[in-house]
């Protein structure tokens, strides 16, 4: 079948420069509670924070923006008119307004427990929190925490969490499995409320039986009719809305089969919001419209990421459905996966790490499809090409009957083709394949049956290849392995066929498979296990990680990628990301920096990492997002200032201070300077050495003392040794 483009606009409408920090991009497809605000839905989603206006229109709000989380769990609407979210581990932000939240509270947080999904209400200036373990009451006014709870009556929050809570005028209501208790609370002077704590200040307020032995735990709590009401269901029925019961019969796309798809009701001025668990309608009275479609993130779990070849730099990103999706900071596009095929890869790609996705200099994209082959994908994803699987009579061994088991894709050194990996029933095996499908093989030549992730680079002499193979000898990325070292015959010299000259195997640290690997300028082999960052050079008899590494806590690795200065980007499943760089000349003694959602992250669970070193932007693949992390220093300068190099670029010209705007002089050589002069030929502003990384800098319009330059004309000279560049600029104030 034919993929059908949603849009191809990429780079048409982009950032030219990305600007430094942090941009998230999530795809909000759980949705765990909901506040009105002015008219204004806010969802707690596993994506951030969503706004839903009356008019349709939507916007999300994530840890870059001060929530310094990307998923929440519980919000509200206080009665001071405050907004207040808190994620799954219990921080606390309120909405400041203009997009931009602050985080109030980060002690739950710190104890490591999380908040029962949608466990949050207020009273008065206090907000109730159901944790897994306990229940804790915060002044949202004062910012402080008043008190938490651990038991309540006979029961121990640790060995049975709250599921349910309701205030109700000066009560406090919460469903112990199938229980509820109630605790009359003085709300505006809780903290004199010492009794609070006491477990026997509770009353058994029911005990109830849902009739249904596969329903024992209480989902919500209601006031009706001056009584309390109970349901063991995790959505409502009947669905009552603006005093309108909204039945089967009449609304059959809110149910299925015989039970409501609606977790929540919540009413405005303008109608009400029915919140179920990935969907939104808006009722109005008399008619329903489901209003939380969301296309500014398409793509359904992502995976794996390579920097878009051609243009201007972005990202090619490829999802378990089969989508692909390109962005190049600003925005996406995507386009929709065939239906060929009912299977990419499913969990296999999360729990076996899989980096099955790699890009030619042309744009030709390969990827592995678990249990079906290889499928080419010409123009960075957006075509699709030649396929390598068991009914095309290729060579590449088959695991099962009819069942073949790529993992590692790497480009050949001269990027013509790739060399790839699979599973083996003996021994694993490689194959190089060309951009015309035409396939060479080489079977059982591995060190262990399974698999792992490949590099390729030229010899020292570069007259042959060398192909650094991670082998499994057990199943798993936890599992035993060995680095593989082929050195292969360049294809263009055999005639299209894969010629292994030599083969040596070096032992891994602690014999752990290597998930992950990439070489540095030096020619340098740096790899990961799942606990361990280590490196192999000519000369090694063993991968070792360095001597040293400060900062670097120990976490569970999934990813690695180099940047153009030789830094170690490196995800981790719940840590977030470790900046890693050489902090003398040689790589035994290494300085990491962490970056995790407080600093901008979406997610400490990071699956893949992606450098484009064309923008200058680091790219991290989350299960259902992805993050982007500009910084000048992560452009690839070498051209800078060549004749194969781009323009360099000055702007804005004429300039207007008192705007607000400032000068950007662009694609200038690291090792160049920057000078500007005044009409009188004095200089008011150098740049030199750090300041040019990355080959972008930024003038405020300051002179050397500090001062803001005079209006009118003056000249810059950027100078690298014998070339120059040099112009006017105009400033206005």
């Amino acid at each position: 079948m034919k993929l059908i483009l949603r849009s191809f606009l990429f780079f048409i409408v982009s950032v030219a420069f990305a600007a430094d920090g942090w941009n998230n991009f999530s795809r909000t497809e759980n949705f765990y509670a909901g506040a009105v605000a002015n008219g204004t839905l806010i969802l707690a989603t596993d994506g951030g924070v969503r706004f839903i206006y009356s008019n349709g229109f939507s916007e999300v709000y994530s840890s870059e923006d001060g929530l310094e989380s990307s998923i929440i769990y519980g919000v509200v609407h206080a009665a001071n008119g405050e907004i207040l979210t808190v994620s799954d581990k219990g921080l606390i932000a309120t909405y400041e307004g203009n997009g931009r939240f602050i985080t109030v509270n980060r002690s739950y947080a710190s104890n490591g427990t999380e908040l029962v999904q949608g466990l949050a209400v207020t009273s008065d200036s206090i907000l109730v929190l159901g944790f897994r373990d306990k229940i804790s009451f915060f002044d949202y006014v004062s910012r402080k925490s008043v008190m938490t709870l651990s038991r309540i009556g006979d029961v121990s929050l640790k060995a049975l969490s709250p599921s349910a809570m309701l205030v109700q005028g000066d009560s406090l209501f919460v469903a112990l499995g199938s229980e509820v208790y109630v605790r009359e609370v003085n709300w505006q002077a809780l903290a004199q409320d010492i009794l609070l704590a006491d477990p026997d200040s509770w009353t058994l307020a029911g005990s109830y039986d849902s009739g249904d032995t596969a329903k024992v735990t209480i989902r919500h709590l209601a006031w009706n009719k001056g009584a309390l009401s109970v349901s063991f269901d995790k959505t409502l029925s009947p669905i009552v809305a603006l005093k309108d019961t909204l039945s089967a019969g009449k609304f059959a796309n809110l149910w299925k089969n015989d039970s409501s798809k609606v977790q929540q009701v919540l009413e405005s001025e303008e109608g009400a919001y029915l919140v179920g668990k990935d969907s939104v309608w808006f009722y109005n009275g008399a008619e329903l419209s489901n209003v939380s479609a969301w296309s500014y993130f398409p793509l359904r779990t992502p995976y794996a990421a390579t920097p878009y070849v051609g243009g201007k730099g972005g990202v090619t990103v490829y999802s378990t459905y089969g989508e692909f999706g390109w962005s190049d900071g600003g925005g996406w596009v995507s386009q929709e996966a065939p239906n060929d095929l009912g299977f990419y890869g499913g969990m296999e790609a999360y729990d076996r790490l899989l980096k099955n996705v790699s890009t030619l200099a042309d744009g030709n994209v390969l990827v592995g499809i678990w249990g079906f082959g290889f499928r080419m994908h010409p123009d960075n994803g957006t075509n699709r090409g030649v396929e390598i699987s068991p009914s095309e009579n290729t060579c590449v061994e088959e695991y099962f009957t009819d069942f073949i088991v790529p993992v590692g894709i790497t480009p050949s050194p001269d990027s013509i083709g790739w060399l790839v990996s699979y599973w083996g029933k003996s021994a694993y095996g490689i194959a190089y394949i060309d951009e015309s499908g035409s396939v060479s093989c080489a079977n059982g030549v591995g060190s262990g049956k399974f698999a792992g992730p490949l590099r390729a680079s030229w010899s020292d002499d570069s007259t042959e290849w060398i192909l650094y193979s991670s082998a499994g000898r057990t199943e798993g990325t936890e599992g035993s392995g060995l680095l593989d070292i082929f050195t292969i015959t360049p294809i263009s010299q055999t005639g299209g066929e894969l010629k292994i000259v030599e083969q040596m195997t070096v032992p891994t640290p602690d014999n752990r498979y290597l998930i992950d690997m990439d070489l540095d300028k030096a020619g340098r082999l740096w790899a990961i296990t799942y606990s361990t960052i280590a490196y192999w050079e000519v000369g090694m008899d063993s991968v070792q990680p360095p001597h040293k590494t400060s900062n670097f806590e120990q976490a569970s690795l999934t990813s690695l990628a180099m940047d153009p200065n030789d830094r170690l980007w490196v995800g981790t499943l719940g840590s977030g990301v470790y900046m890693i760089k050489k902090a003398a000349s040689n790589p035994d003694t290494m300085k990491a920096t962490k970056f995790v959602t407080r600093n901008g992250l979406m997610n400490d669970i990071v699956y893949d990492v992606a450098i484009d070193a064309r923008l200058g932007i680091a790219w991290f693949v989350h299960k259902n997002g992805m993050s982007a992390y500009s910084r000048s220093d992560l452009r690839e300068t070498e051209a800078y200032m060549t004749s194969k190099g781009p323009e360099v670029k000055v702007y804005p010209n004429p300039v207007h201070l008192n705007w607000g705007q400032q000068i950007k002089f662009e694609n200038v050589a690291e090792d160049a300077t920057i000078s500007v002069y005044n009409s009188g030929a004095h200089l008011v502003k150098f740049f030199a050495g750090d300041e040019l990384d990355g080959g972008r800098v930024t003038w405020d319009g300051k002179d050397r003392r500090g001062v803001y330059v005079a209006p009118g004309v003056y000249h810059y000279l950027i100078k690298k040794g014998s070339k120059k560049k040099q112009g006017k600029l105009l400033i206005l104030h």
